[in-house]
């Protein structure tokens, strides 16, 4: 599988993870685990998704889903989303192809 393809692999499992389970958190050795990746990679993927607001880090370290109605941080209102989080946007899940 090429490296891209893991990459979105990955996400959608940790993504998934997270909606399937509201109260899940994880440490970056944990979610390295579940996304099948080394830890510097799925570290960028996890600071991608705390980017774009998905998720958000607590104080001891570890991961859990950010709510819509939770209040932001001091400062975070108006932060731009970084050129990691653009990066990941762009990424698309390779295409399903359907045999008819």
């Amino acid at each position: 599988m090429e490296a891209t393809a893991r990459v979105v692999v990955a996400l959608g499992r940790l993504k998934g993870l997270f909606l399937e389970v509201p109260d899940a958190r994880l440490s970056l050795a944990e979610a390295s685990r579940i996304a099948g990746l080394d830890s510097d990679v799925c570290q960028s993927i996890l600071a991608a998704l705390e980017d774009v607001r998905f998720i958000k880090r607590e104080p001891d370290g570890s991961y859990c889903k950010r709510y819509v109605d939770a209040e932001p941080h001091a400062g975070e209102r108006f932060a731009a989303p970084s050129r990691r989080a653009s990066r990941l946007r762009s990424v698309q899940p390779p295409s399903q192809s359907n045999p008819a």
